[in-house]
């Protein structure tokens, strides 16, 4: 197959499959999955949803469809639309405690 500039590949037996993005986390369409990580273990997920509103924003918390503590409950993976990729990059800054990638 050869890739082709919209995302969209074409094989060489003429058939045509749109690759949209994909969350890792969930498989969900037009999602990103990105992960937290904590200095310290916390007790709930809660600890990294005030995080997200705090830095991020109400309107970007609200739209975050899925987390998932970390096995050492050190940190956390998220479901993010794609959309806000650019504002995460724009907009997050690593503390002390806590870092996002």
């Amino acid at each position: 197959t050869s890739p082709t500039s919209s995302g969209i590949k074409q094989s060489t037996g003429g058939l045509i499959e749109n690759k949209r993005k994909r969350s890792l986390l969930s498989s969900m369409e037009d999602f990103t999955a990105y992960q937290m990580t904590n200095t310290f273990e916390v007790r709930s997920p809660y600890y990294f949803w005030n995080q997200l509103e705090n830095i991020l924003g109400a309107t970007f918390r609200a739209d975050v469809k899925f987390m998932k503590l970390t096995k050492d409950r050190m940190g956390c993976v998220i479901d993010v639309p794609s959309k806000y990729e650019e504002f995460i990059d724009d907009t997050w800054c690593d503390s002390n405690k806590s870092h996002a990638f």
